[in-house]
């Protein structure tokens, strides 16, 4: 997979957080790689042609006493004419999604994206991470303890209930899913409905908009959160993902350190929700490109 080589480097705990609902716009998307490698000068190469020939003739003549000769002699001189062109030759671009709105729906291994503080800056946000792919608008609907079926508290929604009011006031675009980790532990827990249903009833409310879902890990051996439940939960995203043209995976599970997490063995550290981001972001435009 290409992702990977978009990235550079990545430089602390997080917690649940808020249930609102943002709005990012932005006037001009950039072109930059997600990545600290800055521009590099363009290369000049010049060209070079050669001009017209004129000729000269000269002629003498060589008198004697008896008679009279004519001689002709043909001189060339050769005129060079230089002529330079300058063409630019710009290096490849990285790539650019053709997912200009987004709307962004996550637990809380995404809440705190979108935050410089919690990200080593303004520049590895989620929201500038998407801005660097093309994206133009995006809706984050964040919410810690969340799945597709259950809340933790009373006033939060769940993700299909975030899903379905985007798309009630008429959101059209592409759609980024960060949900899962409570799903899995909670069906590990013996909650229903199955991993299948959940996962059929947001793809549901998404019809045949394109979907990047962002699978689930843990570094922990115990409880609901163990690994093993993730697992199971990917191979069920796997399988449903493969059978549509228009749901990818980043397989997150799969590039995750475990140092990235912090010490409760779920959520990301400041390394980890700076991969996390650029990954996405990255996934994004290799997935569903301009």
């Amino acid at each position: 997979m290409a992702i990977a080589a978009l990235l550079l480097g990545a430089v602390a705990c997080s917690s649940p957080g808020s249930g609102d609902t943002t709005v990012g716009e932005v006037q001009a998307a950039s072109t930059a790689a997600p990545s600290d490698v800055g521009p590099v000068a363009p290369l000049t190469v010049a060209a070079t042609g050669t001009g017209p020939t004129s000729t000269t003739v000269a002629t003498t003549t060589t008198a004697s006493p008896t008679t009279t000769t004519t001689t002709t002699t043909s001189t060339t001189s050769m005129t060079t004419s230089t002529t330079s062109t300058s063409t630019t030759t710009m290096l490849p671009q990285p790539p650019m999604t053709s997912c200009t709105d987004v709307a962004h729906i996550s637990d809380s291994t995404g809440v705190y994206l979108w935050e410089p503080q919690y990200v080593d800056g303004a520049d590895n946000t989620m929201g500038e991470r998407y801005r660097s792919v093309g994206v133009e608008r995006w809706i984050d609907d964040s919410s810690g303890g969340r799945a597709i079926e259950e809340r933790k508290a009373d006033w939060q929604t769940t993700a299909l209930e975030a899903a379905d009011a985007i798309r009630r006031d008429g959101f059209r675009g592409c759609w980024v899913v960060m949900i899962g980790t409570n799903d899995a532990a909670n069906i590990g827990s013996g909650s229903s409905p199955s991993a299948e249903e959940r996962i059929l009833r947001m793809l549901f409310v998404f019809g045949d908009e394109p979907v990047l879902w962002v699978d689930a890990a843990t570094a922990r051996t115990d409880s609901g959160y163990r690994n093993d439940n993730m697992r199971a939960w990917n191979d069920t995203l796997y399988r449903i993902a493969a059978e549509r043209d228009n749901v990818e995976v980043l397989r997150w599970s799969e590039r995750v350190r475990p140092e990235w997490f912090t010490a409760d063995g779920i959520h990301m550290g400041t390394d980890g929700r700076i991969w996390r981001a650029a990954l996405t972001s990255a996934a994004l435009a290799e997935f569903f490109p301009r």
